[in-house]
């Protein structure tokens, strides 16, 4: 009997302390500063919903680049519309250079070796709002871009940014993309990219050194990508010209795994061996979209087979793709 008593004790005074802990001021609690800001301004609230004067920056991006397999190197020209959705006037732009984590005196979490160091991406022009800005002045640090401003950037407004670039993709050392096996490439962390801008921090500031993930502002995207055949290519987003690249057995492949939940074949490696694929061209070019994606990544590949089905989702079919080595018999089943 008095074993169960003290349970009932011990029970009673463990639901006391919860209650306690639950009835404690929220206001008492640590804060750090940003955080205390953003709840004065409403941005941001105690119970994890957007604050009533909540905002987000967005940048959408229309991009025009090829890529050569042999070179490695991707030649880009992207127009920038960046939205300064803040109650804040910026004075100045940071831009996100992932690739500069190959430049030579960079800031890194290992050792990459010399083999694919560069001396970073190369920027070639640089246009905002119609002004065309000298590259001598344009700062640069670890994977950070910096331009100051000739005309600032208003609260609520919308400015247009041109930038031409060019870059070598890592051909050994990988860091979450690069060349695999040669012939094969994946690619990300491409372009120079919008550095966040939020309630909290401003600008996110803190360099990309191998290990962290990214921060990244939402946007659409337009992107063309041109390459020599045989490569396919594989993107973010959804293929907008289709007809143009692919031979009719292709194309009725790729219909069918956009209405059924079975697995189709889209590209064998049989139909790679007979260049049964691609429209003949010596090159060809790829054109893609997406909409309210924080990046934009792709692949390509002559060597890859490729798998597709669908399933309904939200009362729409989402693809479901699969790309792979004919040698890869594990990945048969993964589409």
């Amino acid at each position: 009997m008095k074993n169960i008593i003290s349970k009932n004790v011990l029970i009673a005074c463990f639901i006391l302390s919860i209650l306690g802990v639950n009835a404690q001021n929220t206001e008492d609690l640590f804060m750090n500063k940003a955080f205390k800001k953003a709840l004065s301004n409403k941005t941001r609230s105690l119970t994890g919903r957007p604050g009533s004067n909540y905002w987000q920056n967005c940048a959408d991006y229309k991009i025009n680049a090829s890529f050569d397999a042999e070179s490695r190197m991707i030649k880009g020209e992207e127009t920038i519309s960046y939205f300064n959705n803040s109650p804040d006037t910026l004075y100045n732009l940071y831009f996100d250079l992932i690739q500069d984590l190959y430049k030579k005196g960079t800031a890194r979490d290992w050792d990459l070796g010399q083999v694919d160091l560069h001396d970073g991406v190369n920027i070639k022009f640089i246009d905002i709002d119609g002004v065309e800005y000298e590259l001598a002045a344009i700062y640069r640090n670890a994977t950070k871009m910096v331009v100051k401003l000739k005309n600032h950037f208003a609260p609520k407004t919308k400015h247009r940014i041109e930038i031409h670039w060019d870059l070598i993709i890592p051909g050994t050392r990988t860091v979450r993309m690069g060349t695999y096996h040669k012939t094969n490439f994946m690619i990300a962390y491409w372009f120079p990219k919008m550095a966040v801008y939020d309630d909290l921090w401003g600008w996110a500031l803190e360099p990309h050194t191998g290990n962290c993930e990214y921060y990244n502002e939402f946007g659409d995207y337009d992107v063309t990508i041109t390459m020599k055949a045989p490569y396919i290519l594989w993107s973010t987003g959804i293929l907008q010209n289709e007809l143009e690249i692919f031979q009719k057995n292709i194309l009725k492949r790729l219909k069918k795994s956009a209405e059924t939940d079975e697995v189709v074949h889209i590209v064998t490696a049989d139909d790679l061996l007979q260049e049964k694929v691609l429209k003949k061209s010596d090159e060809i070019v790829w054109k893609f979209k997406a909409f309210d994606v924080p990046d934009f990544a792709f692949a390509a590949s002559k060597d890859y087979i490729w798998d597709a089905t669908s399933v309904e989702s939200g009362g729409r079919r989402v693809n479901i793709n699969a790309i792979y080595k004919t040698h890869s018999i594990n990945f048969r089943n993964v589409a």
